[in-house]
């Protein structure tokens, strides 16, 4: 477990957001875990993703039903990731938004790769997280696993008319011991444990429409930025 393994300080915003609207207060909590909160101030800022993992553990037995995974969903906003953020918020589609991201994931942090595919008439977003060499487990803890797809949908949801729901969620982790309401209201699609993959699969025709912030002008602009870093 020599690897560092971090994500984008941005992420300290929504974490901070869903701590407030859960009564959970955040800047102690987060020194708790030797999390900065200043850190988000700064553009290239890393997170250990191992504190990152713990603090949301901490903070889903302070409240009921996994809820914290699916509130820092619901507090996320793209401008966390800086330019592929704005990137993500100015393509043509939800479909080619995806795709940017899988291309660009290095930006985001170093614990899995992400790809975007077309199966048939469903398009396939599927993360492939890294697993410590010595002991198998992913770097990525179950809540961390589950609060990113989460955020995917609702990046998702965004960019399209708020009405998308995926086909259906995969997580190759076991099946928690108490099912989560919180969860399955907010993906609204079957979620199925103990799958061969990590991923999110989007009905295809539906994310291939113009999306609400399609901006050809910025998107080209925030592709430029991504291309010189």
């Amino acid at each position: 477990m020599s690897a560092y393994y971090s994500t984008l300080s941005g992420w300290i915003i929504p974490v901070t957001r869903a701590m407030k609207a859960l009564d959970i207060e955040p800047n102690s909590t987060l020194e708790q875990f030797n999390i900065d909160p200043a850190e988000v101030n700064d553009p290239e800022g890393r997170i250990c993703v191992v504190s990152l993992g713990n603090l949301f553990e901490y903070c889903n037995k302070q409240v009921p039903d996994r809820q914290f995974n699916i509130e820092v969903a619901r507090h996320f906003h793209p401008s966390a990731l800086h330019a592929l953020g704005y990137a993500v918020q100015s393509a043509y589609s939800l479909q080619e938004a995806l795709e940017r991201v899988s291309q660009y994931k290095r930006v985001v942090s170093n614990c899995s790769n992400m790809e975007t595919y077309e199966d048939g008439d469903e398009l396939v977003v599927e993360f492939k997280v890294y697993r410590y060499p010595d002991s198998g487990r992913y770097v990525l803890s179950p809540d961390l696993i589950e609060s990113f797809l989460a955020t995917l949908v609702q990046v998702a949801r965004d960019l399209v008319d708020g009405g998308l729901d995926p086909l259906r969620v995969q997580i190759a982790v076991p099946e928690p011991v108490s099912n989560s309401e919180s969860v399955t209201a907010f993906f609204n699609c079957p979620v199925e444990y103990n799958a061969d993959r990590i991923a999110v699969i989007l009905d295809l025709t539906q994310a291939k429409q113009r999306a609400l912030g399609n901006n050809p002008v910025m998107n080209q602009v925030h592709m430029e930025m991504l291309n010189q870093s």
